[in-house]
């Protein structure tokens, strides 16, 4: 009897293959081209029967599907929908950076996270987005952010005595949670400098934590919208996005009517003026911006925080260097934005962490029109989902890459691939605008921490990778600390 992978396998049979399938490219001018070569395409049957692994675990699919299908590849879901997926760091530059004008973001961005997130940087598209990061791209300069450096380790060594407990406890914790309430007091204390009561804190950490949560769902599993309508949970979303915007205009309304002043970023954002006319952001456009700030700065720190403190604690020769380069360059005392230089391979671990989980581990988008690429047809309308998680694990470009190994972002290292398949903070001009703050961040908390802390992991295993928004590890990462 025939399994029901055969039986849907041959249902499909007669599906198109990469050989037969005809591809056309439609030039402005309304001519037709034939490309010599077609996309190698993942038939439907085998979409049908991956269906679970493919909701559960996207990136482990992807990449066996990469392993079969090559680099770069169609895929049919069962809507209909083409999905051109690619691990090519050379089509990913190409997208992102190359022909970037080409293409925007999808649907998911511009509308799915723009209706609660709003108008801000990572959901806007157009002159209104370039308006924008042209108006905000000052205030993430380098000189900016040094004012910065002295709050996080503020917030570093108040995260101390949480950790000094639990060492002294002996109980174990999942350091996902512990990172994620670190980066959120790290990226509250950057926005408004002064401290907000912990409650306000914890309220919109568990409000923001939610709306994210619920986008995914929603973003990934779009045919049980009306269940959730239903069951009261859009309901909650907007109430909890409520509660979120009450704190947050209290505290901007408070800045616009005393004028007082706080080394911030919301300094920086009430500051900004545009060129053409010399006027500052509405109300609702610092709304937007910081509220995306919020959700874009902690959640992707503190998985990359996470999964570098795991790596760190599974390769002893690393925790080793690592505590000889803090010793030689910091001592005793705390770090200085200027120590960041000279903590060469600190910075390397830092990358390394970054390239084996990326946080940022795919990003989409969508055709504005027919193009050439390769002597292959990209179509009009056509959605391309970048696979970065792949790019940073392809063979070509880095030698073992499911090794751990922070060399290689030395000048005798993987220079191939740092130099054209890494992309931790995207590429082009829509590179994450935090990029540098983010990585200040890391390294600081990275000499902080680990030379007053041991971290010793529970499981044998690092964990599986969870990809939502980000990639974070499926059920966290529980850890014992020992004080050095």
């Amino acid at each position: 009897m025939a399994s029901g992978k055969e039986k849907i396998e041959a249902r499909f049979s007669a599906t198109l293959s990469p050989e037969t399938e005809k591809n056309e490219k439609r030039s402005s001018g309304g001519t037709v081209t034939r490309s010599r070569k077609t996309w190698p395409t993942v038939p439907i049957w085998r979409t049908l029967v991956d269906a679970p692994i493919a909701v559960k675990d996207p990136v482990r699919w992807f990449g066996e599907l990469s392993r079969k299908y090559g680099d770069t590849f169609m895929l049919r879901v069962p809507n209909g929908q083409r999905i051109l997926l690619s691990s090519s760091p050379a089509l990913i530059r190409h997208v992102l950076q190359g022909n970037h004008r080409h293409y925007g973001k999808t649907w998911i961005q511009t509308r799915h996270l723009a209706a609660t997130l709003g108008q801000g940087l990572l959901t806007a598209e157009g002159e209104y987005w370039l308006r924008q990061r042209r108006l905000i791209q000052p205030g993430f300069h380098r000189d900016r952010l040094a004012a910065l450096a002295s709050g996080m380790t503020d917030e570093l060594k108040r995260a101390e005595s949480g950790c000094d407990q639990l060492a002294q406890s002996g109980e174990s914790v999942d350091m996902l949670g512990q990172m994620m309430r670190l980066t959120f007091r790290i990226v509250s204390r950057s926005l408004f400098s002064t401290d907000m009561p912990p409650s306000d804190l914890d309220r919109i950490e568990h409000a923001v934590s939610e709306v994210q949560r619920h986008l995914v769902i929603t973003a990934r599993r779009p045919w049980i919208k009306p269940i959730l309508k239903l069951n009261g949970t859009y309901r909650k979303v907007a109430d909890l996005t409520e509660d979120v915007d009450t704190m947050l205009y209290g505290i901007i309304d408070e800045r616009l009517r005393t004028g007082s002043r706080g080394e911030d970023l919301l300094d920086m954002l009430v500051d900004a003026r545009y060129e053409d006319n010399g006027e500052g952001m509405t109300r609702k456009q610092l709304r937007d911006e910081t509220l995306i700030l919020y959700a874009a700065g902690h959640e992707t720190s503190a998985n990359a925080m996470t999964w570098m403190l795991d790596q760190v604690a599974r390769h002893h020769d690393v925790e080793q260097r690592l505590l000889e380069e803090c010793d030689r360059v910091v001592g005793a005392r705390d770090p200085l934005l200027g120590d960041l230089q000279q903590l060469s391979y600190t910075r390397w671990v830092v990358q390394e962490s970054l390239r084996h989980f990326p946080p940022a581990w795919a990003t989409d988008r969508i055709s504005k029109g027919a193009e050439e690429y390769e002597n292959q047809v990209i179509e009009d309308n056509q959605v391309v989902l970048l696979f970065l998680y792949g790019a940073h694990h392809h063979p070509d470009f880095w030698t073992e890459p499911q090794r751990f190994n922070p060399d290689r972002f030395s000048e005798q290292g993987d220079t191939r691939g740092v130099r054209e398949a890494f992309f931790p903070f995207g590429a082009g001009p829509r590179m994450c605008i935090g990029n540098s703050f983010a990585m200040m961040e890391m390294q600081l908390a990275l000499v902080q921490l680990i030379r007053r802390y041991r971290f010793i992991p529970l499981a044998e295993r690092s964990p599986v990778p969870e990809p939502l928004i980000t990639l974070r590890p499926l059920g966290g990462l529980f850890m014992r600390l020992e004080r050095r």
